[in-house]
């Protein structure tokens, strides 16, 4: 009996039990326990909403995600759990971790002065750790759920031009485009099934992406910065058949 099978005849009382016990793991550990945290997922859409857990979790992983490891084996194995539920993963990445990224380049584009290079530098990380948690998503097979649609492009482009996050944000993008590139259909992660763009994917319970979601607002940025912007050659990887 897989583990999947066995959560779900938990009730109420034991669920709760196992998700504060995987949850107490994840506050713990020196780094997030992927385990503990794949409990916490699968038990997450069975908790009653009366215990807050719904909060909680996303939370404790927006505080966590910009002080993990950074290297790519690391974050592609978080994100394969942070991935695994449709809603899960729409809410982290939509509602938590966009939201996040449009306030950050909010500030990101401030001067900095002395007192305030603490937390520019705090920004940087979290934004950081943000880009290549959503670049390792995109390498994700096409069948696994992805957190696009339109406006992506907008938001990850609009950080083109800040020296330190360049390599990462060029590297998303590249990421994102190679995704489009597949030719294959993208499971998406979305929990309003009437949203335009989608439709009913084969395979029950998921849906897929319907039409292109990349447009001229990368391009529309990229005329905005000076040219000697371009001239290290690190634009290579976009030269290619428009998605």
């Amino acid at each position: 009996m897989d583990s999947d099978t066995i959560l779900g005849m938990l009730d109420e009382q034991s669920r709760t039990k196992a998700f504060e016990h995987c949850f107490s793991t994840l506050k713990t550990a020196s780094h997030i326990d992927l385990d503990a945290l794949s409990v916490c997922i699968k038990l997450w859409p069975r908790l009653e909403p009366s215990h807050g857990d719904d909060h909680k979790l996303f939370d404790l992983l927006i505080s966590r995600i910009p002080h993990e490891p950074l290297d790519s084996d690391h974050v592609y194995r978080l994100v394969e759990v942070l991935c695994q539920d449709r809603s899960f993963a729409d809410i982290l990445f939509r509602d938590r971790i966009h939201a996040d990224l449009l306030a950050l380049r909010l500030e990101l584009a401030k001067p900095v002065d002395g007192d305030a290079e603490a937390v520019a530098q705090q920004n940087m990380r979290k934004a950081t750790a943000y880009f290549t948690l959503l670049r390792c998503s995109y390498w994700l097979p096409s069948d696994r759920n992805h957190v696009i649609g339109p406006g992506l492009l907008e938001l990850l482009s609009s950080f083109l031009g800040l020296p330190d996050l360049d390599e990462v944000v060029l590297d998303t993008i590249s990421a994102l485009l190679s995704l489009l590139k597949r030719g294959e259909p993208i499971t998406v992660a979305q929990r309003d099934l009437a949203q335009p763009g989608l439709k009913p994917s084969a395979v029950p319970g998921q849906i897929i992406l319907a039409g292109p979601i990349a447009d001229g607002t990368l391009w529309d940025q990229l005329s905005t910065l000076e040219p000697t912007y371009f001239t290290t050659g690190r634009f290579a990887i976009f030269i290619s058949p428009a998605v």
